[in-house]
């Protein structure tokens, strides 16, 4: 949720925005959330029997967590953008 939050507000402050902003946050947390599964894989992470059953969760749980962070974060921006 902080990813995309924080890409959100980044996107916000520089003026990219209003093209594509769901996108680009989606593009963000997809990479960050694959280069956090590639860390553990190459640090030597201890993995269970289940790995796949626990990645595909680690990446469904980054998913809901980047859609409910763009949707708190459309909010605050539409809030702000009432006071400018």
């Amino acid at each position: 949720m902080w990813i995309s939050l924080f890409t959100l507000s980044v996107l916000y402050q520089f003026g990219f925005y209003k093209s594509f902003a769901s996108l680009k946050v989606l593009i963000v947390v997809v990479v960050v959330s694959i280069g956090w599964e590639f860390f553990e894989f190459t640090a030597g992470v201890p993995r269970e029997a289940n790995f796949a059953f626990d990645t595909s969760l680690d990446l469904l749980m980054d998913g809901v967590g980047a859609f409910a962070g763009f949707m708190t974060g459309k909010r605050l921006i539409a809030h702000d953008a009432r006071y400018e």
